[in-house]
């Protein structure tokens, strides 16, 4: 059965068990807390959004991934522009369920009137961001920024 990528419209402690996994593959290494709960309310925050939705990649009947996507004007020029905020894959439906979400959020940008959409290849994916950027090449995307993190004392 094809994966299907819808928004979701519900509350979003359905999504803990995707959350809690989330969380244990996370690299914290930053000093930056994957806090379930926190994470669970900017969900429901982006859910209730106008400018923002939740995606869910639902395969085999199951919620087997979600991507925060949110919409805002460019601050360089008059485009506007779509963000992937973070999002998670199962393990098990990565690949093309990966692909389908991408695909997904660019759609949902596009819906929007946006001329760009971003997406990020955090370090807090661990040692998947680099394969993360290289999909993301291979998708034809450019790099466009690097940004650098420092704890304060």
């Amino acid at each position: 059965m094809t994966p299907e990528i819808k928004p979701f419209r519900g509350d979003a402690t359905i999504l803990r068990p995707l959350v809690a996994r989330w969380a244990k593959e996370a690299d914290q290494s930053f000093g930056l807390s994957l806090v379930i709960e926190y994470a669970l309310a900017d969900l429901q925050r982006m859910i209730q959004a106008p400018n923002a939705d939740v995606l869910i990649l639902i395969a085999d009947n199951v919620i087997a991934g979600f991507m925060g996507v949110q919409a805002f004007q460019s601050p360089t020029g008059p485009e506007l522009v779509a963000n992937e905020h973070y999002w998670f894959v199962a393990p098990e439906k990565r690949g093309r369920g990966s692909l389908r979400m991408i695909d997904a959020a660019k759609q949902w940008a596009k819906d929007r009137g946006c001329t760009h959409v971003l997406f990020n290849a955090s370090y807090l994916a661990g040692k998947k961001a680099d394969g993360v950027a290289k999909l993301y090449e291979r998708l034809g995307m450019k790099p466009f920024e690097r940004t650098f993190i420092a704890e304060i004392p």
